[in-house]
């Protein structure tokens, strides 16, 4: 028997159920789907999109004030896969989007990554824009990261084509809800 497999046998005869729960799985405070086909509406964090058609939305909040921790994240699936999703955070302190980004998300920066600035939402807001080209191990990903208020905002477009392509169903989607996203005021 492999070290490893005797370290599981002791965590489970140690009854660690519990703990392997909370590892797999964080407690959200609130998750619910949805198979939205116009503009999605979250009253908890006030985030605002449009899904677009035939994409179900899937939206987890956690009990997170720390504000280097996701406190929502929205999944928007195909029949088939992820194909975009979304990480809130809260910035009570509104620090700028640049400096926050090297705080809580400067691992982004690496020698996979190709970074711009660009106007993102409704807003037209500054944000950083992250694409990753794809390699054999993984898909194309575009990344934006937009502080809108007093909340900082990842939008991850998963590709399963080459991000440098500006055509496509994709594309077009990715763009779409860029463009719409938006942020309403949340009323305690």
């Amino acid at each position: 028997m492999s070290p490893r497999h005797v370290l599981v046998v002791v965590v489970l005869l140690g009854g660690g159920t519990s703990c392997v729960d909370e590892l797999a799985a964080p407690a959200a405070l609130v998750s619910r789907s949805s198979t939205a086909t116009s503009s999605y509406r979250d009253p908890t964090t006030g985030v605002v999109f449009e899904p677009g058609d035939e994409v179900s939305v899937t939206a987890e909040q956690f009990a997170e004030e720390d504000p280097g921790t996701i406190r929502a994240i929205y999944t928007l699936a195909t029949l088939t896969r992820v194909a975009i999703s979304i990480d809130v955070w809260h910035n009570p302190a509104r620090v700028p989007l640049a400096q926050w980004f090297d705080r809580h998300l400067g691992f982004m920066r690496d020698g996979h990554a190709i970074i711009g600035w660009a106007p993102v939402s409704r807003r037209r807001a500054q944000g950083m824009i992250i694409d990753r080209l794809r390699t054999p191990q993984a898909f194309a990903q575009r990344v934006a990261i937009v502080a809108l208020q007093d909340r900082v905002l990842r939008i991850t477009c998963h590709r399963q084509d080459d991000v440098s392509r500006k055509s496509g169903a994709e594309h077009a989607r990715c763009d779409r809800l860029l463009a719409s996203l938006d942020l309403e005021e949340v009323r305690p």
